[in-house]
């Protein structure tokens, strides 16, 4: 589930949005601003919001650069919202690979409420999804995307074989690893970290990429997204969710 205070934070290069501010707190969000990438990107590296806003009203500029960026700061999975233009809409592959929500400027507050409201409540929607994934086996066997059960150590509970594929290794071979053992070394302090905040309860799901390696030293860039299985408030499993970085 999400946190009850949704989070956004606003990279506002173009227009001053900041007139929003009291209307979406009486909503129930908390709002940061940035003025310029370079701030949004810092802000980014602390992985903690509900939704991303970048203002490109104006179409200029509209690359893949940006988005890349903010990929490779632990929020692989943290969905953006692009403000845009419909006069000067963004090129059109750009947006499929991105896979970015868009909104057209100008809008009105109910508007722009009610689109962050339902971005955030698809996430939600897919966070169940995954738990009933999570307590049917044969929907694990057969989802394409890898699924691996660890304990609060990482070592490994279960594997589904879609896992195995991507790290290029058997289930049984996978069985005997660790999770942490399987990442890059260089990675190993920025997962620690956000594994950490998980056992602490300061997040209820972390959103990362890393490289993980298999027992030949072929290395997979994977998006990673974990979640804490607790039973009455003690601890069950990690749930690692991998899809590989094409």
């Amino acid at each position: 589930m999400l946190q009850s205070v949704k989070s956004l934070l606003i990279l506002e290069e173009k227009i001053d949005l900041k007139h929003l501010n009291e209307y979406l707190v009486d909503h129930g969000y908390s709002v940061v601003y940035k003025e310029n990438e370079k701030q949004f990107i810092e802000k980014c590296r602390e992985a903690k919001y509900d939704l991303l806003v970048i203002c490109r009203v104006y179409g200029d500029n509209f690359t893949e650069d940006l988005f890349t960026t903010i990929s490779s700061t632990q929020n692989s999975f943290t969905p953006v919202l692009v403000i845009v233009n419909n006069s000067v809409f963004p090129p059109l592959n750009i947006i499929t690979r991105i896979k970015a929500n868009l909104i057209t400027f100008p809008f009105s507050n109910d508007e722009f409420l009610f689109r962050c409201d339902n971005i955030i409540r698809r996430i939600e929607f897919d966070e169940n999804v995954h738990k009933t994934i999570l307590e049917n086996s044969n929907l694990i066997e057969s989802i394409p995307v890898g699924i691996g059960l660890t304990l609060e150590h990482g070592n490994f509970i279960s594997v589904n074989p879609m896992f195995a594929v991507i790290l290029g290794m058997t289930k049984d071979e996978i069985m005997q690893e660790n999770f942490l053992r399987l990442c890059h070394p260089d990675d190993y302090f920025i997962i620690r970290k956000q594994l950490d905040r998980l056992l602490k309860r300061e997040d209820e799901t972390v959103s990362f990429e890393s490289r993980l390696i298999n027992n030949e030293g072929k290395t997979t860039v994977c998006k990673i997204k974990t979640v804490i299985i607790w039973n009455e408030n003690i601890f069950k499993s990690f749930v690692f969710v991998i899809e590989e970085v094409i």
